[in-house]
């Protein structure tokens, strides 16, 4: 039943959702915690959303429709929803996201115990695209107090998974921009300067969706008005200095625009234009000097994706890189000339997302030569692969950057997905069991167990300097080329640590080079190439006798390949003699 002094307020501003508002609804009506009011308040939707409203709110007296006259966003509904609001705690929904059914319980527990003012609550990400959730999170997942300051204020989220003491809001007249994009920031950073005090929750109570029509999505940024961004910060600005705390906080606004500018670099026809923008804000703050290293600022990770004759797929695999939660990347797409469509498929997203790079090769030249292409160009401080036809999770960058970050390494790897094309099926890594069975940590890899390691190029992640240092390159003209970069890394690695989440998709397809190649003659061939190169490194570098075993395991898996295709092994029984002698096992050893 409806009070007039409900405990909680919750605000759902509405445009143009009908395929998501029953779900956001039945959420929060459904709650364990009964006492509340629901503010649905529509920005003149022009579909069927508000009649979806008004269908269930004939059957809960708990909510409240409002209409607006025009179409004002998404900063004007929220503020109407802080006047209206009679509950004693407010927090915001998007009217295409969802909460967990014990959120306001648990909000509601909180705040009886905990002394502060508002409750930061994690979510999960759900790609409506996929129909799927992901596991990686929005905060980190530290429960407790934490206080806000000018040194760690711009290190926190300013989306709104948050709830809040209505009174803490009005009191202090603290409310979004009308009619501007990046509105969350603007809250963000003026509630959280004089409401320094919050309790961080790591439940998962919130489903943030992630849809191909939304604001966020990256092809779709080229529609945000980027002097929006700036208009937030001079609000902001001024804000701070109606109330004499801009001094304080002068230099987490400089550290706020080169955020925003980063933004900018993904609007890739909006970036130039966003410079003189930037350069004024930086002059009004008194540091333009960092202006031009801010502008010169290289991305943490390039992102590597050689292609060839993968318009199927290509798509994909680049919007999975383009909407990762991190986004200070480049991407860098190396065209091995094929004769599909994959090149125009990748330049147009190229015209809409200026972080992606495109590199041409004068004629095919093979999947080593194009990593090694890639490299050449990259200008990250660590490099990942992504095959074209593969993808990764939401969250691979960021869950890699954090745990460079914490562990400062060379080489980190993680665990894989395994996408059967003909099956239609997902499975975990199929090969390497030692390895999908490898806990998260530290691990020593050595002799005995080196080639029970996947050695894909792919589920690694790389310090671009380390592999620079120690001449690292996938040789060129050969299949199998992972294997030599993969001895090669883990002998120079000093130390090594695994990420025991599966953050990258492999897709298993019978037409693939790993799908046909063991029973082409031709192409086996190439694993006596491989197997001699790394033969000969070893023994050049003194290394044979410390890697023996290892090397023993390699020749070994490569014989039992070569016996499963009896018509193969038979047109290669010269070339199989020949091979061992060169790697220095008797013919006994096959034969």
């Amino acid at each position: 039943m409806p009070t007039d002094n409900p405990i909680f307020t919750v605000v759902v501003p509405v445009y143009n959702v009908e395929k998501y508002i029953k779900q956001c609804i039945e959420s929060i009506i459904n709650q364990t915690f009964k006492d509340f009011e629901l503010l649905i308040i529509d920005d003149c939707s022009t579909d069927n959303s508000m009649k979806i409203a008004e269908e269930l709110s004939a059957k809960d007296s708990r909510i409240t429709l409002l209409y607006g006259d025009k179409n004002r966003g998404v900063g004007y509904v929220r503020n109407r929803g802080i006047d209206l609001a009679k509950g004693k705690y407010i927090m915001f929904t998007d009217s295409d996201d969802w909460i967990e059914p014990w959120t306001l319980k648990l909000l509601y527990d909180t705040f009886q115990d905990k002394d502060v003012t508002s409750i930061c609550y994690d979510g999960y990400t759900y790609l409506d695209y996929e129909q799927k959730v992901c596991e990686g999170k929005l905060i980190d997942n530290v429960e407790g107090y934490l206080t806000f300051t000018p040194d760690n204020i711009c290190c926190g989220s300013d989306y709104c998974l948050k709830a809040y003491t209505t009174e803490s809001i009005r009191d202090k007249k603290i409310y979004y921009p009308a009619g501007l994009h990046f509105e969350d920031g603007e809250f963000y950073f003026k509630y959280f300067a004089l409401n320094p005090k919050t309790y961080i929750l790591a439940d998962q109570l919130y489903y943030y969706r992630r849809r191909e029509n939304s604001i966020v999505t990256n092809k779709n940024m080229g529609i945000v008005r980027l002097e929006d961004i700036y208009q937030v910060i001079k609000n902001i600005r001024e804000f701070y200095k109606e109330r004499g705390i801009y001094e304080k906080y002068k230099k987490s606004l400089l550290q706020l625009t080169s955020t925003r500018i980063d933004t900018c670099r993904n609007i890739c026809k909006s970036y130039e234009r966003s410079l003189p923008l930037s350069k004024d804000i930086l002059k009004e703050f008194n540091f333009p000097n960092e202006f031009e290293d801010i502008r010169k600022k290289s991305p943490y990770f390039s992102v590597i994706v050689p292609f060839y004759n993968v318009e199927k797929y290509i798509e994909k695999c680049l919007e999975s890189i383009q909407g990762q939660t991190f986004s200070d990347i480049e991407i860098i797409c190396v065209d091995d000339c094929g004769k599909d469509n994959s090149s125009k498929i990748v330049k147009k997203l190229a015209k809409e997302d200026c972080r992606i790079k495109v590199v041409k090769h004068s004629k095919n030249k093979g999947l080593g030569a194009a990593r090694n292409t890639g490299m050449k160009y990259a200008q990250g401080e660590y490099v990942l692969f992504v095959d074209s036809d593969d993808w990764i999770d939401i969250n691979t960058l960021q869950i890699l950057y954090d745990k460079i970050q914490e562990t400062r390494l060379d080489v980190i790897s993680f665990k894989v997905n395994v996408w059967w094309e003909n099956l239609q099926k997902m499975t975990d890594m199929f090969y390497f069991s030692p390895f999908v069975n490898l806990p998260e940590g530290y691990f020593e890899l050595n002799d005995a167990n080196l080639y029970t390691y996947p050695s894909c190029v792919w589920n690694k992640v790389y310090k671009r300097s380390f592999l620079q240092e120690n001449n690292i390159y996938c040789p060129e003209n050969l299949y199998f080329e992972d294997v030599e970069f993969y001895f090669k890394i883990f002998i120079y690695a000093k130390e090594h640590y695994v990420i025991n989440k599966n953050l990258y998709y492999y897709r298993r397809r019978d037409d693939s080079i790993l799908g046909s190649s063991c029973s082409n003659p031709s192409v086996a061939e190439h694993m006596f190439d491989a197997g001699e190169r790394i033969y000969k490194f070893l023994v050049k570098n003194k290394l044979f006798k410390q890697y023996k075993k290892a090397f023993m395991y390699l020749v070994n898996t490569n014989v039992n390949t070569w016996r499963t295709y009896p018509n193969v092994e038979k047109q290669l029984l010269p070339r199989i003699k020949s091979y061992l002698n060169n790697v220095g096992f008797p013919d006994k050893y096959y034969f």
